[in-house]
């Protein structure tokens, strides 16, 4: 099985104030336990490396993005496939809360044909799983 990780997933096994703090443990022990294909985007590096540095610190977003590309989970990059894809998703869809980034990773998830769209937003599992 495959699993695309979301960014709130890493914010909140590394910011340990976080309230999902021990949900996105507890995912994150799921998958390894049960030897998921992990993937991940350059988008939620991104993404989380600005919101760690933000919340946490600079220190601790350097860390992740040295640590990401240096573990298990594989990292697609964007292209203009992708990025048309994305486009056509949000195009399509009706809600307002969901960010670009989210639109991304599910196109990387219907691109990679990722069952697992691994995350704590429920309007985007929402939406994933309409797609």
């Amino acid at each position: 099985m495959k699993a695309f990780i979301d960014s709130n997933i890493y914010i909140s096994i590394i910011n340990r104030t976080d309230p999902t703090h021990k949900e996105g443990i507890n995912k994150m022990k799921y998958l390894v336990k049960n030897n998921f294909e992990l993937f991940t985007s350059n988008y939620i590096i991104a993404e989380t490396t600005t919101i760690l540095s933000q919340r946490i610190s600079k220190k601790i977003a350097e860390d992740f993005r040295n640590d990401i590309y240096k573990g298990n989970a594989k990292i697609l990059i964007t292209n203009m496939e992708i990025e048309e894809m994305t486009w056509n998703i949000f195009l399509r869809s009706t809600n307002k809360n969901i960010g670009y980034v989210d639109y991304t990773s599910i196109a990387f998830c219907k691109k990679f044909n990722i069952e697992n769209l691994v995350t704590l937003d429920k309007d985007l599992t929402t939406l994933f799983n309409t797609y």
